[in-house]
């Protein structure tokens, strides 16, 4: 074993030279042993634009197959699985890169928020391909509406950053809500009470913030209008 007076550190290693600091080792006989800590490289920006550019040519790529052997087989089986094979394969892509750039930094807003608009696509994706019975537009995306909110809401109490950090990207899913009112009267709509509980849940939060912290709700939303 040798030591790094620079890093403090005492190494298991052959070579002459630290592996953090690259200055001479000295003998370690006699020190007392630490834990080796091999501190973590932090992902940046370059990174993250690295992985995105990688996931869109791959994604350009097997879109190209899979439409390609879609188009073949169509006369066996007439369905548009690739839409849902690229959908799929966009939000997998999504998840990635929102991990890499929000999540990890304590984004868990826009983290939420990202995962929410781009489920809600690719469940709409797979509806429309297998005939679009609705149950995407009428179950799904009003309850992911409101587990984000819950999600958003706990996590922003939790930390003590709601009027800081997430309370923009509830205004968000607030302003989404608004979908959900014109599905009430398109066709769509085949079962009302999903989308009918979305409003009624947005509609007592924001009552409950107006009661509770009416000050608070005017600035923040002045200042995400830029008013």
């Amino acid at each position: 074993m040798k030591k790094c007076e620079s890093c403090a550190l005492v190494i298991v290693t052959k070579n002459e030279h630290c592996p953090f600091c690259s200055k001479k080792l000295i003998s370690s006989e006699g020190v007392v042993k630490n834990p080796i800590y091999y501190p973590k490289k932090p992902l940046t920006t370059k990174d993250v634009k690295k992985t995105e550019r990688l996931i869109l040519k791959m994604g350009v790529i097997l879109g190209g197959i899979c439409l390609l052997l879609n188009l073949l087989t169509w006369v066996i089986k007439p369905v548009l699985w690739s839409f849902v094979v690229i959908a799929a394969y966009l939000y997998a892509g999504k998840f990635l890169t929102v991990y890499m750039r929000d999540f990890w930094k304590g984004k868990f807003g826009r983290s939420l928020v990202t995962h929410y608009i781009f489920l809600s696509f690719f469940v709409t994706t797979i509806d429309w391909v297998t005939g679009f019975s609705g149950w995407s537009l009428n179950y799904v995306i009003p309850f992911l509406r409101i587990i984000s909110v819950i999600l958003i809401g706990s996590i922003a109490f939790y930390r003590g950053s709601f009027w800081t950090s997430e309370f923009g990207y509830i205004l968000t899913l607030f302003a989404t809500n608004v979908f959900s009112v014109l599905m009430l009267f398109s066709d769509s709509a085949r079962v009302i009470w999903p989308n009918m509980l979305s409003n009624c849940f947005m509609g007592v939060m924001l009552i409950i913030l107006i009661r509770l912290k009416p000050n608070e709700l005017k600035e923040e939303i002045k200042k995400k209008l830029h008013y």
